[in-house]
């Protein structure tokens, strides 16, 4: 079984690199290189959608997919809503997710040191294990890839 593991950052925050790009659906029908980002993602268990710093939703030409409702800051609001492919590579191994929907933040990386908050929509399709004592999480995959 393959895991990524990330050590607890001075904030007390999950934080490891996730690569992200535009979807495979939105990428066939708009044709041409689109190249995936590297950004850095906070393992936020709490959260129900996938949240993108708005200057990488700009970045990759995203086509909004309608709207969702989410709590943002506490307080319930409709948003777009985008469709992203995210990459995990663990142990040299790409667990890919595709056509995950996320929302777009404009204050995301002024506010807060990472680009992504990576919530339910990932974090249901892996184990996640977090380890208090020693302020180190893992990751894996438990299905064959």
């Amino acid at each position: 079984m393959s895991s990524i593991t990330g050590v607890i950052d001075g904030r007390d925050r999950l934080v490891t690199f996730v690569t992200i790009g535009i979807s495979s659906g939105q990428r066939s029908a708009k044709g041409g290189a689109h190249p995936d980002i590297r950004v850095r993602g906070f393992w936020d268990t709490g959260a129900d959608v996938l949240v993108v710093d708005s200057h990488f939703v700009r970045h990759l030409e995203l086509d909004s997919r309608g709207l969702t409702s989410a709590i943002v800051g506490g307080a319930k609001r409709y948003t777009p809503t985008f469709s992203i492919d995210v990459r995990l590579e663990i142990d040299g191994e790409v667990f890919l997710i595709q056509n995950a929907q996320c929302i777009a933040d404009r204050e995301l990386r002024r506010n807060n040191h990472y680009d992504m908050l990576v919530g339910k929509p990932i974090l249901d399709r892996v184990v996640f294990s977090y380890d208090g004592p020693n302020r180190v999480f893992s990751v894996w995959n438990s299905l064959p890839m």
